[in-house]
C-alpha cells in the first residue's frame, strides 16, 4: 500500500519508543493510496513527516488532485483559480446592492441598457471629475470588430500570465478536480452569464495570444448577448465580423490559436493598458474605447449623461435661435436666469427636470 499508516503516524511514533510495532493502515489510507501514484506518495510522507500533521484531520480539510509533477492539494471549497463570492464582494463592497451567486454586484438590466447610450467622455465627467482617484477607468487604441455597435454589461476578469511548467500543472490539476474540460480560455466562457462581458488581461500578447475564434465567440455570444474585450489577440477575424451584433476590442489578429500562457485569476482586480477592471464594473464601449464604469456609480453616470444629452438639446436650440450666445450655454453652470428658462422648457416638454449633476 505504501503509505506505511502515516494517517496513525502520531500513535506509531508513541509506539515505536516501547515495542517498535506499528498500529495497521486505517481505511482513510487505503482508499487515499488507491487514488494517488508512488511519486504522490512519497511526496505525501514527505509532507506529513516534515509538518507532523495528522493525515485524518489533513484529508478532511483539503481536496487532493494529482498533476503531471506530482501532488496538488487545496483547501476543501475554496477557489484558487475562479475567485469566492466571499472575496468578490469584499472587493466589491462599496457596492450595497443585490448580488450574483459568482458575488459581483448586480447592477441592473435597465441601467445598462441605458448606459449604451452614455459617451466616454461624460462618463468621465463623473469619474474624473465627481469623484476622487477614479483617474485610470478609459483605455482606447483598440481593434474593434464593431465600432459602430456600444457594448455595455457587467464585467468578469480574467487574468493569464505566460507559461511556466509548475505554475501550469498546479492550474491544470485544480480543473481537473473540479471537472473542467477544455482549454483554459474555455472554462471562463463556460461560466458567463446573460449581460457579462468578459475582460481579459492577455499583457497584451497577439502571436500565441488568440483568446477567441468563431466558434468561442459564437459560444460567447449565445451565452451572453454582449461582446468581449481582449488586452491580447483574436484569430477567425473574418468569420467574428460576421457577428454583428458581438463588438469584440482587441489589440490584433494572428491566425495562430493560444498557447503558453496559463490562467491565474477570475473575477479579480486586472490592468487593461492603462486602466484598472473590477469584477463586476460596467464596461462602456463606444468607437473611442473603453470605460470601466464601478458598480456604485454606475447609475450616477447613466443619469448625469440622460440630463446632459437633455440639456444638449435645450442648449442648442437656444443658440440655433439666437437667444443666448456660446459663450453663455457652453459653461460647466448655466446662470440662474437660464437655468430657470431651462426649468421651464423641460415642463412645456413634458420632460423630467434634475438640478446640474
Amino acid at each position: 500500500m505504501g503509505l506505511d499508516s502515516l494517517c496513525c503516524r502520531r500513535e506509531n511514533k508513541k509506539r515505536e519508543v516501547g515495542t517498535r510495532s506499528a498500529v495497521p493502515a486505517c481505511a482513510d489510507c487505503i482508499s487515499l493510496a488507491a487514488q494517488l501514484s508512488a511519486s504522490s506518495i512519497r511526496l505525501l510522507r514527505s509532507i506529513i513527516t516534515e509538518s507532523d500533521i495528522d493525515l485524518r484531520q489533513w484529508r478532511g480539510s483539503f481536496t487532493i488532485a494529482e498533476s503531471k509533477t506530482g501532488l496538488v492539494t487545496t483547501p476543501k471549497g475554496a477557489r484558487m483559480i475562479f475567485n469566492s463570492p466571499e472575496r468578490v464582494a469584499a472587493l466589491t463592497a462599496a457596492w450595497t446592492g443585490e448580488r450574483l451567486e459568482d458575488g459581483r454586484p448586480k447592477v441592473s438590466d435597465d441601467i445598462i441598457e441605458r448606459m449604451k447610450l452614455v459617451t466616454n467622455d461624460e462618463a468621465w465627467g463623473i469619474l474624473e471629475k465627481a469623484h476622487t482617484n477614479y483617474n485610470f477607468q478609459f483605455e482606447g487604441e483598440w481593434l474593434q470588430t464593431q465600432p459602430d455597435v456600444p457594448l455595455a454589461g457587467r464585467v468578469v476578469t480574467a487574468q493569464f500570465v505566460p507559461q511556466r511548467q509548475d505554475l501550469q500543472d498546479m492550474v491544470q490539476g485544480i480543473g481537473a478536480d473540479e471537472g473542467r474540460t477544455g482549454g483554459q480560455n474555455t472554462w471562463i466562457i463556460d461560466q458567463l452569464l446573460p449581460n457579462d462581458v468578459l475582460v481579459v488581461d492577455l499583457f497584451g500578447k497577439i502571436h500565441d495570444g488568440t483568446f477567441i475564434g468563431d466558434n468561442l465567440s459564437t459560444a460567447a455570444r449565445r451565452r451572453t448577448g454582449t461582446g468581449m474585450v481582449i488586452h491580447g489577440g483574436i484569430r477567425d477575424y473574418a468569420r467574428i465580423l460576421e457577428l454583428t451584433d458581438f463588438p469584440v476590442y482587441c489589440r490584433g489578429v494572428d491566425p495562430t490559436a493560444i498557447a503558453e500562457v496559463t490562467l491565474v485569476g477570475v473575477n479579480i482586480p486586472i490592468r487593461i493598458g492603462n486602466a484598472t477592471a473590477m469584477p463586476g464594473d460596467v464596461v462602456l464601449g463606444t468607437r473611442e474605447g473603453i470605460t470601466f464604469v464601478p458598480a456604485h456609480l454606475a447609475e450616477e453616470v447613466v443619469l448625469h449623461s440622460e440630463d446632459t444629452r437633455q440639456r444638449d438639446v435645450f442648449g442648442k436650440d437656444t443658440l440655433d435661435k439666437g437667444k443666448y450666445t456660446s459663450g453663455e450655454i457652453d459653461v460647466p453652470v448655466w446662470a440662474d436666469h437660464i437655468e430657470a428658462d431651462y426649468k421651464a422648457w423641460c415642463a412645456a416638454q413634458g420632460l423630467e427636470y434634475s438640478t446640474k449633476h
